[in-house]
């Protein structure tokens, strides 16, 4: 149930904290009802957290009500944050040396659920691989050089 007398900026720092402690922690974010000068909300009552979590929402969702009073979204995603944190690293470190990657940089998103990896150059084999072993949709590799095909 709302409670506008937890809708402070404290109050969303304690909620994130707790979301953060989960093991199936799988995200966090804030959206704005309406677009805002510097994306700076003037009251709370404008924006919504948004939690992500892999396992219980029902039990979330409760969890957060105690210590967030304002707009609340609790959903579902496919992958943990540490999951996602494993990826990258591995993606960086000896995964990414064994696939042949020159990786440029590397970032999570939370909304999204996925890990950006930005690579040199990379071929159809190689994207195949990265998804073979992590699952569709969980590394969204882009290049910065695309392959130039030679006439024949």
């Amino acid at each position: 149930m709302p409670d506008p007398a937890k809708a402070s900026e404290e109050d969303v720092h304690s909620a994130w904290r707790v979301a953060r402690a989960q093991s199936d922690f799988a995200g966090l974010w804030l959206s704005y009802l309406e677009p805002m000068g510097n994306n700076v909300a003037e009251e709370a009552g404008e924006l919504v957290l948004n939690v992500a979590f892999t396992g219980d929402l029902q039990r979330h969702e409760g969890e957060l009500r105690m210590r967030w009073g304002s707009r609340l979204c609790v959903t579902r995603q496919q992958h943990t944050m540490a999951e996602l944190h494993r990826i990258q690293r591995e993606l960086m470190g000896a995964v990414g040396k064994k696939l042949g990657l020159r990786v440029a940089s590397t970032s999570l998103s939370d909304d999204e659920n996925v890990v950006n990896l930005e690579v040199l150059v990379v071929d159809e084999q190689t994207r195949q691989a990265i998804e073979d072993r992590y699952g569709a949709g969980a590394v969204r590799t882009t290049a910065i050089l695309k392959p130039v095909r030679q006439a024949a």
